[in-house]
């Protein structure tokens, strides 16, 4: 199901997703569990469905106590709303395990699952490579997409010629990148923009 697009982007480039018409499509859809990915008001939506119609709700996370230790107090609140509510927490790391344990959640109720892939999808046969490095993000400043064109000019003056970047994705950044990309010394470069998800093994 794709949900009507609907967010903001705040000053630091982060973006806040408001969903109100996931409430009516997990009523109709009916689901016995919610894994929640997220904290913005769309994920708070799909809490409360199991809230109103008593189904089990799970948190999954790749959040670390390390990566979330300088959270303001709000965001800490919201999450202890949301651990309050849930009866499983997902996550990929043992970092993940002490974040939510700093939250007084039992380790019993955590289960580890590490980030990874559908590798069988990325198994192509007689696709040519076209690029030497690839950036798939979202150009916004927290993905350092400018970081990429450092790197890719450091490797052309290392290897002694000409190496090519493709960018795959969108956002704020993306005049920016444009223009600094232009004046990249022996860096070819090329934007594909947004890319849907069924469509990133060809990228790859």
């Amino acid at each position: 199901v794709i949900l009507k697009e609907n967010y903001r982007i705040r000053d630091d480039a982060y973006s806040v997703h408001n969903n109100p018409d996931l409430f009516g499509v997990l009523r109709r859809l009916q689901p016995d569990v919610v894994i929640n990915s997220g904290f913005q008001p769309t994920n708070l939506y799909a809490l409360l469905y199991c809230l109103r119609y008593g189904k089990r709700h799970v948190v999954t996370t790749d959040g670390t106590a390390e990566s979330e230790a300088g959270i303001n107090w709000k965001k800490k609140a919201l999450r202890r709303f949301f651990f309050r509510f849930s009866q499983a927490f997902v996550g990929p790391s043992g970092g993940t395990r002490r974040l939510f344990e700093s939250y007084g959640i039992p380790s019993s109720l955590f289960f580890r699952s590490p980030l990874c892939i559908d590798n069988t999808r990325f198994q192509l046969s007689g696709v040519e490579k076209r690029y030497d490095l690839l950036f798939c993000s979202r150009l916004t400043e927290i993905k350092r997409p400018l970081f990429a064109l450092d790197v890719a000019e450091l490797l052309a003056s290392e290897l002694g010629r000409e190496v090519s970047l493709l960018y795959v994705g969108a956002g704020p950044l993306e005049q920016e990148v444009r223009q600094r990309a232009a004046t990249a010394r022996n860096v070819n470069t090329t934007f594909s923009g947004f890319t849907l998800q069924a469509d990133l093994p060809h990228r790859y």
